[in-house]
């Protein structure tokens, strides 16, 4: 039996690993001849394909050359080629500071006229998992690129092109490209559309980080009033101590003369700078009579835990509050009606304790919201406070 056939033989076995060593012996000494066809060709990028780049764990020369065959024996719109390309760039995108340049480059190497829109559908003990088509690995990967090269041409022109050929992304992770392309218009300053942008990403996704930025938008576009709101709704929904210090500093710059509350934040972040041993003089400080002895004391875990509660009375202060009556109650939700309008409101606004009924007089403010079955955009009320009975 000469060794094609017993590197045919083994493919078939799925002896993928023997069948590879087999043609890659074959093709070394038949390569430039007749004898090792596009039939044993196609098998042996397989082969390499099952052994070598399917569990991708190093580019070694070998592996590199085996990746080059791969390349230069298919066109674009072949099955492998595609899959090779993605996986070298999730090899190098799980790397200590991954060179985005060259993920770049080999993410170029796809065309997307050949990627596909269908989303691979897999069952795992008895539930569908769906995941992402190529067309959206390849949008995602290559606008966290661009914004991380803050290229933000390439990244607007990205962004735009993934929302109109995607019309169903997987996990929500539309939420990233209209998030990316919310920065481009924010760079070339045109704040309004991304404000637009961010409001429709907080009707699927309201991570702290989006309020944040939220905020900043409102900074630069001088209003003060919602800037401060968003970093306090930040504020209350993030639960990580070690990513909120440019937060803390926002919250600090924009309190202005609030001198109280600036020290409640002000100490929080001194603590965790002397708990990571950075370099700050209290004397800095002197106009809010903080000591060391005030840092030494603080739990930081504990404090930001109690600071998060607070803040929800301190943001009433920075809100337009509006008085309504509660005019239909379900188990879930209510509805409040005021002079000007009737609002939707989820019970879980309400203070603890409080028994919602029908009639009950409120002071509430509102939120930017969107109206499913209206499909429009929606005011709900939230930080409810009762005023009296009925």
């Amino acid at each position: 039996m000469c060794k094609l056939d017993e590197a045919l033989l083994r493919y078939e076995e799925k002896n993928y690993g023997k069948a590879y060593a087999l043609f890659k012996e074959c093709h070394q000494e038949e390569g430039k001849k007749e004898n090792f066809t596009r039939y044993y060709s196609f098998k042996y990028i397989k082969t390499i394909y099952e052994t070598k780049i399917k569990n991708l764990k190093d580019l070694d020369i070998e592996t590199q050359k085996d990746i080059i065959y791969i390349l230069k024996n298919l066109q674009k719109k072949d099955l492998f080629y595609k899959l090779t390309i993605f996986k070298v760039v999730e090899f190098l995108e799980k790397e200590n500071n991954p060179n985005w340049d060259k993920i770049l480059v080999w993410l170029k190497k796809l065309d997307i006229d050949y990627l596909s829109l269908e989303k691979p559908i897999y069952e795992v003990e008895g539930k569908k998992i769906e995941l992402p088509s190529e067309l959206e690995k390849y949008f995602s990967r290559i606008t966290k690129i661009y914004e991380k090269e803050k290229d933000y041409e390439n990244l607007y022109s990205s962004c735009q092109e993934a929302l109109n050929k995607i019309k169903e992304f997987t996990n929500n992770s539309d939420v990233w490209i209209k998030r990316r392309l919310a920065m481009c218009y924010s760079n070339d300053e045109n704040y309004q559309e991304a404000l637009r942008l961010y409001k429709e990403i907080l009707i699927s996704k309201k991570d702290w980080y989006l309020y944040r930025e939220i905020g900043e938008l409102y900074w630069k576009l001088e209003n003060k009033q919602d800037a401060i709101l968003n970093y306090f709704e930040a504020f209350t929904k993030s639960n990580d101590l070690s990513k909120i210090s440019n937060l803390l500093h926002q919250i600090i710059d924009h309190l202005d003369d609030d001198i109280e509350n600036k020290r409640k934040f002000l100490l929080l972040d001194l603590a965790l700078k002397k708990e990571k041993n950075l370099d700050f003089s209290i004397n800095e400080y002197k106009e809010f009579n903080i000591t060391e002895e005030d840092i030494d004391k603080i739990n930081t875990e504990k404090y930001f835990k109690n600071l998060r509660n607070e803040i929800s009375d301190l943001k009433l202060s920075y809100q337009d509050r509006k008085q309504g009556t509660v005019v239909t109650v379900n188990e879930r939700y209510c509805f409040i009606e005021s002079e000007e309008n009737r609002y939707f409101c989820q019970m879980k606004e309400f203070p603890k304790r409080v028994a919602v009924e029908r009639g009950l007089n409120v002071e509430f403010s509102l939120v930017e919201s969107f109206d499913k079955r209206k499909n429009q955009a929606s005011y709900q009320a939230k930080d409810i406070r009762v005023l009296g009975g009925k």
